[in-house]
């Protein structure tokens, strides 16, 4: 077995059908991959759809109580018997020759931990289609990905094929029970990923959808997670990131979940709900992008502007964004 592809599935009767299509589509050797679909505990009648596929021998099924997607992908790799992994969400859906151009690039590179794609973004609200940036090809690690690949998203770990061992060496797991788990993930992955490949080509496709997404209402508890994820990301710099050139860098790249918790509450920035948060973070906010200032010859000048805003007036930039555009809205 060489791929395992693990589908968590929680409420998505819309969109499991597409997904699994796509894949069991392709006319690979199905004694090459296997499909691990996690019911994390779904009401709906996704598992319904999910048995129209049991036809096909390498797909099995596990059944959880609902405990969110971090365990289900946890528990699936528990599980996984191929050599590399691949996390693919029930909502997105696999480009025609996804397989066979993963196969080609495991059979050239089978000295790399990690490949990572490059997404096929599609808009649910107006249908269109685009790539989500263009790569930089001569990146050959993770260190690479993070600080030398354009300013490339480095979460949505759909993005990633990883080799199995890679994963079980750092003993790689998410966090279990919050939001934003991909980001938390990612940031330690990456920095631990000695050999990494971009397949230029997309070959999955990633659905951005109009409601049900944790950005489309911002609930404070996703803001309190990225608080938990920044000191779980600080602890993994004091091990595994200090004394390396790249540690202030890193350090600046995990801010960026404190910086998260103002820029994704644009909508709520002035809401009771997201000012209570605010005032027991602010000093937090304020001083970690201090402390990373005082080490501002690491780091590119347009961080600096950000940290220098942020150990000041975090929310201020946000705030007269939004009376702009009520103004706007207003007078239109």
């Amino acid at each position: 077995m060489v791929l395992s592809i693990v589908i968590p599935v929680y409420q998505v009767e819309k969109f499991i059908y597409q997904c699994l299509e796509s894949i069991f589509s392709q006319g690979m050797d199905e004694s090459w991959f296997e499909v691990i679909v996690v019911n994390d505990g779904t009401q709906d009648r996704s598992m319904d759809i999910v048995a129209q596929f049991v036809g096909h021998k390498n797909l099995s099924v596990l059944n959880q109580v609902n405990q969110g997607l971090s365990v289900a992908r946890n528990n699936g790799l528990l599980h996984a018997k191929g050599k590399y992994v691949w996390f693919v969400d029930s909502d997105d859906w696999l480009e025609g020759d996804a397989l066979n151009s993963i196969k080609l690039n495991i059979e050239g590179r089978p000295d790399v931990d990690v490949f990572a794609s490059v997404l096929m973004m599609n808009y649910e609200k107006n249908g269109k289609r685009k790539i989500e940036y263009k790569p930089n090809t001569n990146v050959r690690s993770g260190r690479d990905y993070m600080f030398h690949n354009h300013n490339a998203n480095r979460g949505a770990c759909q993005r990633y094929i990883f080799k199995h061992s890679f994963l079980q060496k750092y003993d790689l797991r998410f966090m279990p029970r919050v939001f934003h788990e991909d980001g938390e993930f990612s940031n330690r992955m990456l920095y631990l990923a000695k050999s990494l490949m971009i397949i230029p080509k997309p070959i999955y496709n990633y659905r951005i959808r109009e409601s049900g997404s944790i950005m489309s209402s911002r609930n404070m508890k996703a803001n309190e997670d990225l608080v938990k994820i920044y000191f779980s990301l600080r602890d993994f710099a004091e091990k595994y990131v200090k004394g390396n050139e790249d540690y202030w860098p890193y350090r600046y790249i995990i801010y960026q979940c404190l910086e998260s918790t103002i820029e994704f509450s644009r909508k709520e920035i002035f809401s009771p709900s997201f000012n209570e948060f605010y005032q027991l973070h602010k000093k937090l906010i304020k001083s970690e992008a201090r402390t990373i200032l005082h080490h501002f010859r690491s780091l590119r000048f347009s961080d600096n502007i950000k940290l220098l805003q942020y150990s000041i007036f975090p929310k201020l930039e946000i705030q007269i964004r939004q009376i702009v555009k009520r103004i706007l809205l207003k007078f239109n």
